[in-house]
Order: structure tokens, then C-alpha cells, then sequence
């Protein structure tokens, strides 16, 4: 008899603000592809109500433009344009964190800021995902990254 294999576990990263928590997992989209989810979650009272999250997943397109942006070779991104489904997220940079809001619509809206030590956590992360989608190194992504972020160079 063969062995199963218990599933696996999705890597993950809350960053937890006064009114809101979000969180960031790997994921995979419809097709199987490796990406990252966003959830956020209202705080209520001493807690995080993670019953009425706010979720989302990276495109494909967006993947790299968070990884750049978490490297910081990007000031930041906004991403609103998804498909009719009022959600969005964005980051940007403000000195030494990165300020990530993730909303749907007018009404709910998810802020928090990623000190150091999470932007580490985020980069690795979206690195990871980025690496698995196409099964590159770490130079190679790197270098599939910078090509995608940066100005090009006359």
C-alpha cells in the first residue's frame, strides 16, 4: 500500500494593524498556477474577524509588479481594474514600510503597514511563488524581475 501524503500546508504572512489585519498566503490560481492570496480582516474588539474576510488572489500580470514593489524597486502599485469585482489592493512605499490597502468597493477597506521585518516575509513570499510559476533560480528570477519592474535603460 502506498503512502499518502498529508496536504500541504500554504505559507503565510499576517501583518496586524490597529483596525485591520491582513494576510498574505501562497496560493494557485484556477489553472494551477503558483500565485499569492490577500485576505483582510476588520478588527472587533480584541480580535480579528476572519469569518468576514475580504479575499483576494494575484494575477498572474500582478505577481511580479508585488514582487518588485516589495524589493523596492518600485515606490509602489495599484491594482483596481479586476474584472468588474470592485476589489483592489495596493502598496506603497513610505520611508523605511510599505502602506498595503486591499478593499471592495467604497465601504470596506483594509490598512496596514508592513514594517521591515514583514516587507522580509512578503518579499520571500512573492519571490517563492514567482520562482515555482516557472521553475527559475534565484538569479533567474532576479534578473526575470528586474526586466519587468524597472524603467528600461536608454
Amino acid at each position: 500500500m502506498g503512502q499518502m501524503n498529508p496536504p500541504k500546508t500554504p505559507i503565510g504572512h499576517t501583518i496586524f494593524g490597529r483596525h485591520a489585519a491582513i494576510h498574505i498566503t501562497e496560493d494557485s490560481n484556477r489553472h494551477g498556477r503558483h500565485t499569492l492570496a490577500l485576505e483582510g480582516a476588520f478588527k472587533t474588539g480584541a480580535d480579528y474577524d476572519w469569518q468576514q474576510k475580504l479575499s483576494l488572489q494575484l494575477t498572474l500580470r500582478e505577481l511580479p509588479i508585488f514582487a518588485g514593489t516589495c524589493l523596492g524597486w518600485r515606490t509602489g502599485c495599484v491594482f483596481d481594474q479586476r474584472g468588474g469585482s470592485g476589489k483592489g489592493f495596493s502598496l506603497e512605499w513610505q520611508k523605511d514600510r510599505i502602506f498595503i490597502r486591499l478593499w471592495q468597493g467604497t465601504g470596506h477597506q483594509y490598512q496596514v503597514q508592513a514594517e521591515p521585518a514583514d516587507i522580509f516575509h512578503l518579499s520571500a513570499l512573492a519571490l517563492r511563488q514567482c520562482q515555482a510559476l516557472y521553475g527559475l533560480d534565484g538569479a533567474g528570477v532576479h534578473m526575470v524581475l528586474k526586466a519587468c519592474v524597472l524603467p528600461a535603460h536608454e
